[in-house]
């Protein structure tokens, strides 16, 4: 799909409409707002993939994989670990595979009204989460598939990992953790989130 902003002249008599998506093809980060980013072929990291340090973004990986290890899949920290705080922000139709001892699949710290939707996460290795929120409020996480399974390392983590949150909607997911000691959900100091 292509997506487009369009002005109007103040005298409301035409304007102009400007394609604001972009094509992905590589791991890189995603800084420019307002920016539709598609995802159009798998790709591969031994480090971090996607690193999303503007608001109003849309990654849709359209079905396509990101094989990660030795860092994050998508993060909202920048190469120099500082962490930009983030809203508006979707993230969907990921797949998401850690394929060998990497980070947490998607962490993402200070994001607010922002959608994780139908990603498939799959994580095999000791202290990692699939999806781990850092103070985030008013987000929606819902249809997504998280697997956290501790047959190569033992000590697979949480598939959903919440810290200071606030009225999100945690819904119709699919979770399973391996794990003795790991939770599917498990929200620290966390209120007013709506589970199922």
């Amino acid at each position: 799909d292509n997506h487009y902003t369009c002005g109007i002249s103040p005298q409301g008599l035409g304007g102009t409409c400007t394609s604001i998506s972009d094509q992905l093809a590589e791991c890189r980060e995603l800084n420019v707002p307002g920016t539709y980013y598609n995802l159009t072929q798998d790709v591969a990291t031994t480090s971090t993939c996607f690193r999303i340090t503007a608001s109003d973004i849309t990654l849709d990986c359209q079905g396509y994989k990101i094989n990660y290890s030795n860092g994050r899949a998508i993060t909202n920290y920048d190469q120099s670990n500082v962490n930009f705080p983030v809203r508006n922000i979707t993230i969907k139709n990921c797949v998401i595979n850690e394929t060998s001892d990497g980070d947490h699949a998607v962490y993402l710290n200070n994001i607010n009204d922002s959608i994780l939707l139908n990603n498939s996460i799959t994580a095999n290795y000791y202290n990692d989460y699939g999806i781990y929120l850092y103070t985030a409020y008013r987000n929606s996480v819902q249809n997504n598939n998280v697997m956290m399974l501790a047959g190569i390392t033992a000590g697979a983590e949480d598939a959903i990992h919440m810290v200071g949150g606030y009225d999100n909607n945690i819904t119709n997911n699919n979770l399973k953790t391996t794990d003795y000691y790991a939770a599917t959900i498990q929200l620290v100091s966390s209120y007013r989130n709506i589970l199922s």
